[in-house]
């Protein structure tokens, strides 16, 4: 299903129609490029909002030497047209994932998720303007591959504050021992030496019954003993909700420093050997 509004559906099937009739020649005519290139900016932002989904049931990924059983698989696209300040969303929603008979431990099945959404979105991007540019300046020809200032302004154009902003809004893993969300953004800086800067809330429900679970099966498995050690660790930075729930809220800024709840934070380091001492 989708829905689709504010097309420019002429002046689309035009392009379209130019576009397949330089099919079998090495180079698109010149008028027609031109013809093309008039028909584009005209036009902009050739649609106002884009929104499919396609859902499948019972599949089969093939993901290399393993198959995934997925009861429910869908994917969702969104995009608000070429514009500038534009941005563009993709979803997977998973559900009923199964992995094959003795690919893990059994240990380890009931920490699968049973239930997962990835929403990501990338917001703040000049696509007008970085498309207009690159219809003008790219010959396209893989002869005349681009040069490395026609790169970094291809960028520039694209994203003139030298910046991706990630939004998470909308990400999810749940199974029958844990419940996480995770929410907020991250602004991710193209080029330079800056940090990413992050303001990303996780939410996790059951926590004590996920690390319950770890502490059981460690003397089987001692990586879950591993796990069950760093879920105690994150529980103590944590703050409560009035339900029982768990929230990490993480902001981080261009130097790196960060903040867990408001309060500093520093990554614990790798533990040091002690000194030997001298003979």
């Amino acid at each position: 299903s989708g829905t689709l509004t504010g097309v420019a559906l002429q002046p689309l099937q035009e392009m379209a129609y130019l576009l397949l009739q330089n099919v079998p020649k090495k180079h698109i005519r010149t008028e027609d490029k031109e013809r093309i290139a008039a028909l584009f900016r005209n036009n902009l932002p050739l649609f106002g909002n884009i929104s499919q989904s396609i859902s499948y049931q019972d599949v089969t990924i093939d993901a290399g030497p393993i198959e995934l059983a997925v009861k429910n698989y869908a994917v969702d696209v969104k995009a608000d047209g070429i514009r500038n300040n534009a941005s563009y969303a993709m979803g997977v929603h998973i559900a009923g994932l199964k992995l094959p008979p003795g690919l893990v431990s059994p240990a380890f099945n009931p920490l699968l998720p049973e239930d997962v959404d990835i929403t990501i979105a990338a917001s703040g991007i000049n696509a007008q303007n970085g498309v207009v540019y690159m219809m003008d300046n790219v010959d396209f020809d893989p002869d005349h591959p681009l040069t490395p200032p026609q790169t970094a302004e291809i960028r520039r154009q694209f994203f003139p504050d030298n910046t991706l902003t990630i939004n998470y809004d909308g990400t999810h893993a749940a199974s029958s021992f844990y419940d996480v969300t995770v929410t907020g953004k991250t602004i991710i800086a193209l080029t330079g030496q800056d940090k990413p800067v992050a303001d990303v809330t996780s939410h996790a429900k059951d926590l004590d019954k996920t690390i319950d679970y770890l502490q059981t099966h460690a003397k089987d498995e001692p990586q879950l003993g591993q796990a069950a050690f760093f879920m105690l660790m994150a529980k103590g930075f944590a703050k409560t909700d009035p339900n029982g729930g768990y929230i990490w809220h993480i902001e981080s800024n261009s130097a790196g420093q960060i903040k867990l709840n408001g309060h500093d934070f520093d990554l614990p380091g790798a533990p040091t050997a002690p000194a030997t001492p001298e003979q």
